[in-house]
């Protein structure tokens, strides 16, 4: 009925229309279709003929051929939507603008209409579609990873709308954008790519390519989506998704090539191999090593079970599978029974497996039995081998023809810190360096190979070798060949021993017998034993140097003598810095030092000593303590004069230059224990002369003569130059003090004693500085004196001291009123003080008023 309906038409109808019937390649896509009728409108349109009918559509359109893919694609979407589909496009082979439907009427047959369309009309619909087809797809060309291009298919051309920043880049082009597919790639290629999108288009689905490409110098292979979209009106597009991926197909080749190679390597190998599940014992697979090795053919090998071949094999690859946490399993020497029931020896390696689908066993399996065999020959003579070697005292490493350690003793692993594991294998150069301690020289087994051969054992001296945490180790050693039962050379073995103690001894014993072990210093012992050396004539002119450090003997019994240790530790540095190495420092006792100057002229000894005598020299750890060196010297300019007599001059010269030094020395540094002590403590020069002022009124009231005064003045400035020597901290604490602290504070008298005794001035008072803490009733200290057993000058100044200390501030407590002061002196007058003394005080006192 459609059909004559069709026919029955009005030829000048504006509608055309005709029948077909479609024609399906395998892929159940429209390939063709057969016209079965058409109305005069139809016909006339396209300027086909009634007699056409029958023909198909690749016929009909033969010098059209772009046109065909426009119907195609026409059907394909009708069909594959079973629902009217419409389009509007020039139509080049009637000259006009058409809008075309397509009718799905079942399965294979479909009616197809046609209407003419106005021009300008259809142009401004092409121009939306286009429109409406980019929008569409713009959130896509913002992708970074695929290559993205919009083509249009008008007028048997393919033409660029659109594309991305990487699809330029792969196509070499800047702007793509109404350019036709033809002048980007060449022919042949672009009719290769004209046929994937002529099928996208005809068949309208989604084609899927891949091609290779040459742009520029660049050669890379696209894996390509051609996406067919049609728009509400208007022409067809493609969506050409594209992606580099020149990489993984290389990967994927070089996986195939691996995949032949380690399958080549399984079956062309010369061990035993097996794949095994290890849940259920099943043998998987066997290379044809294997089957040689059991008898088995691999038909029968594939129908045992691991536990078939051996059970202790089994047994111990679980244990081991199990202990080592399911990783790589190594087993020596396992027993295996051939098929014929022969006894062989395997060193079975075993690893887990991921074959892509199920985690699996592989076996690689060599037979070892007669190495073990042989093995178990040689058992015997290397363990008395090794019970001799780890039984030696020296160190043992043997070495083969090549260089490379065969055997390390434990003792070697002693002395070097290398142990066997780490040695044994590798070349004796690569792990040990040793210098001959005489030449210098680098010695080279390797290079000496030749040398040994030939040689028997070698005696050599002292060596240094460097051991593993790089220190330079001295050793003794000596080498062997090691030869064959044929007196071929088979390696070199060496025996060491370690001699750092020894050397390490006789170099202290060396140092304490020529060193000073305070200063470091050369001694007396080795000036005196290398007279004759420094008394060559090559060494004139000769400037021999006497020093005696002031002071010495007062640092000592003041800060003790490790401060005086400390002193002269600092004049040895300062002579260190003056003197070069070509001159000989020495410590020559006590506070003297001897320096012989070998090639120096007077002028230059002159000028080092003058040096010496400007710089400052402080005590260590002692601030405002400053100490001094008396120099003298003499020169050698012939064999007419020797060191003795030249040291008897400059020690002359010294001495008298210690007279000139000495007294203003023992001022300087008296002034200087002063200033020390009013910076230290809270006693202050006001508070001495207080004192002078108090006690000059109390001596003259008890009519002490001139002397006398002048020895308590005397006091009053230095009884408590002790402390000094007392820690500042101890000194200036504002709270009580602990017990300690109370010890450490009183004996500031002993060291103020100290400090008297060692300067001549004042060594006639020295019992008064000692005296000054005693108490009328001997609980005073250091020596607790009673009474008149205290020197009156120290009754005085206790005294006045008290008073003066009372009615000023200190940092442990606020000044007390002139009345409170004396209050406490009369109500301790009889026990902490003479009573005497306090009643004289007390009169002055009341005089003042």
């Amino acid at each position: 009925m459609i059909k004559d309906n069709i026919i029955n038409t009005q030829a000048m109808n504006s509608l055309g229309s005709c029948q077909i019937k479609l024609i399906f390649d395998l892929e159940n896509s429209v390939v063709d279709f057969r016209l079965q009728a058409m109305n005069e409108s139809f016909a006339k349109m396209l300027h086909w003929k009634q007699e056409q009918i029958g023909e198909k559509l690749s016929s009909l359109l033969k010098e059209f051929p772009h046109e065909e893919k426009i119907w195609l694609s026409l059907c394909n979407y009708a069909i594959r939507y079973n629902k009217t589909h419409e389009l509007t496009c020039f139509i080049a082979s009637a000259n006009e603008y058409f809008t075309m439907s397509a009718m799905p009427l079942n399965n294979k047959q479909m009616v197809l209409f046609l209407r003419l369309a106005d021009e300008q009309l259809a142009l401004q619909k092409e121009t939306e579609s286009r429109m409406e087809i980019v929008r569409i797809v713009e959130p896509l060309f913002e992708s970074q990873n695929y290559a993205l291009a919009l083509l249009e298919f008008n007028e048997g051309i393919y033409r660029y709308v659109k594309s991305n920043e990487l699809y330029m880049q792969l196509t070499g082009l800047k702007d793509l954008n109404a350019e036709p597919l033809s002048t980007v790639f060449k022919t042949d290629l672009r009719q290769k790519i004209e046929g994937y999108l002529d099928e996208a288009i005809q068949k309208n689905r989604l084609v899927q390519y891949e091609r290779s490409y040459e742009v520029g110098e660049r050669n890379f292979t696209l894996h390509t989506e051609l996406t067919p979209i049609f728009s509400t009106y208007g022409i067809p597009y493609i969506l050409s998704y594209s992606k580099d991926v020149s990489e993984v197909n290389k990967v994927k080749k070089e996986n195939q090539q691996l995949s032949k190679r380690l399958r080549a390597m399984f079956d062309q190998h010369a061990a035993i191999k097996i794949i095994f599940d290890v849940k259920t014992e099943q043998i998987l697979s066997v290379n044809p090593s294997a089957c040689d090795f059991y008898g088995y053919t691999e038909e029968e090998f594939l129908k045992l079970r691991l536990s078939d071949i051996n059970e202790l094999w089994i047994d111990e690859f679980y244990k081991n599978y199990n202990n080592k946490g399911r990783g790589n399993t190594l087993l020596s020497s396992v027993p295996q029974t051939l098929k014929n029931g022969e006894k062989r020896l395997l060193d079975v390696y075993c690893s887990p497996i991921w074959d892509g689908s199920e985690h699996i066993h592989y076996v690689i399996a060599y037979d070892v039995t007669d190495r073990e065999n042989l093995r178990q020959k040689l058992i015997h003579e290397e363990e008395l081998l090794r019970i001799t070697l780890q039984s030696i005292g020296d160190g043992v490493i043997a070495m083969n023809e090549q260089g490379n350690i065969t055997s390390f003793n434990d003792e070697a692993a002693k002395i070097t810190g290398w142990q066997s594991q780490e040695v044994l294998g590798k070349p004796f150069e690569d792990i040990f360096t040793i210098y001959d301690e005489k030449t210098h020289e680098k010695i080279d087994f390797k290079d000496n190979a030749m040398f040994y051969k030939d040689s028997q054992v070698k005696f050599e001296h002292t060596a240094l070798l460097l051991t593993k945490d790089s220190r330079w180790l001295p050793i003794t050693k000596s080498e062997a060949p090691i030869k064959d039962q044929n007196n071929d050379y088979q390696g070199v073995v060496i025996v060491f021993r370690d001699v750092q103690r020894e050397l390490e001894h006789i170099q202290q014993i060396e140092f304490l017998s020529y060193r000073d072990p305070i200063t470091k210093l050369y001694n007396r012992h080795y000036i005196e034993e290398h007279f004759d050396c420094f008394s060559q004539p090559s060494n004139f002119p000769i400037t021999v140097v006497m020093a005696d450090v002031n002071g010495l003997k007062l640092t000592n019994d003041v800060f003790g003598h490790k401060a005086g240790d400390e002193l002269l530790k600092e004049i040895a540095s300062v002579f260190n810095g003056v003197f070069s190495e070509e001159h000989i420092i020495s410590r020559w006792g006590g506070d003297e030092f001897m320096m012989i100057l070998p090639k120096t002229e007077l002028v230059a000894a002159e000028e080092m000593v003058q040096k010496i005598r400007q710089m400052p020299i402080t005590v260590p750890g002692i601030a405002g303590i400053k100490a001094s060196v008396s120099l003298g010297f003499a020169t050698i300019t012939s064999p007419t004069k020797t060191i003795i007599e030249a040291m008897n001059e400059a020690e002359e010269y010294m001495y008298h230059q210690k007279l000139l030094d000495g007294k203003s020395y023992r001022h300087a540094i008296i002034n200087s224990l002063l200033a020390t002590l009013y910076e230290k403590s809270n006693e202050t020069e006001e508070h001495s002369h207080r004192l002078v002022q108090y006690c000059h009124a109390i001596g003259k009231k008890m009519k002490l003569t001139s002397n006398e005064l002048n020895e308590l003045d005397l006091l009053c400035l230095l009884h408590d130059i002790g402390k000094v020597g007392i820690d500042p901290n101890v000194l200036n604490k504002p709270g009580r003090l602990t017990d300690s602290e109370w010890r450490e504070m009183k004996r500031h008298a002993e060291i103020g004693y100290r400090i008297a005794q060692a300067t001549p001035e004042l060594a006639p008072f020295a019992h008064l500085i000692l005296a000054h803490h005693e108490r009328w009733d001997g609980q005073g200290y250091p020596r607790q004196l009673s009474k008149c057993e205290i020197p009156l000058a120290c009754r005085i100044l206790a005294v006045a001291d008290s008073y003066d200390a009372m009615t000023n501030d200190r940092v442990y407590r606020k000044a007390l009123s002139r009345e409170a002061a004396i209050e406490e002196i009369r109500v301790n007058a009889g026990t902490q003080f003479d009573p005497a003394v306090v009643d004289v005080f007390l009169s002055i006192l009341t005089d003042e008023e």
